[in-house]
């Protein structure tokens, strides 16, 4: 649970980091190799409707199948193009992601 202070009150919150649902997910599907399973959990679905928000801590999280899933499914598959002799690599599938992040996030920095 995360507490914030606004105009001195402390509000509770229950909404979750992505980190901490990202957990949720694994931990519900670490012995799972089908990703669609992973995708269809509610923690995943919750990460997903956080849309572009969320990519930047996704970024940050990149280190499991679970925050690669999220970004591909909040960027409608417009990220970075995966070279099929990289598929199931999963160091340089997260080496592309975070390049295609950086330039991302440049690109976001000079629009706001």
């Amino acid at each position: 649970m995360n507490n914030y202070i606004d105009g001195g009150c402390t509000i509770i919150s229950d909404m979750k980091t992505v980190a901490e649902l990202l957990a949720e997910v694994h931990e519900d599907t670490v012995y799972s190799s089908n990703h669609n399973e992973r995708f269809a959990h509610t923690s995943m679905q919750e990460v997903v409707k956080r849309g572009e928000s969320a990519i930047p801590e996704l970024l940050d999280l990149l280190g499991s199948w679970e925050s690669i899933i999220a970004l591909r499914q909040i960027t409608n598959d417009t990220g970075p193009q995966i070279h099929p002799r990289d598929f199931g690599r999963f160091d340089r599938v997260t080496a592309t992601w975070r390049v295609w992040g950086k330039e991302y996030l440049s690109q976001r920095r000079e629009h706001e």
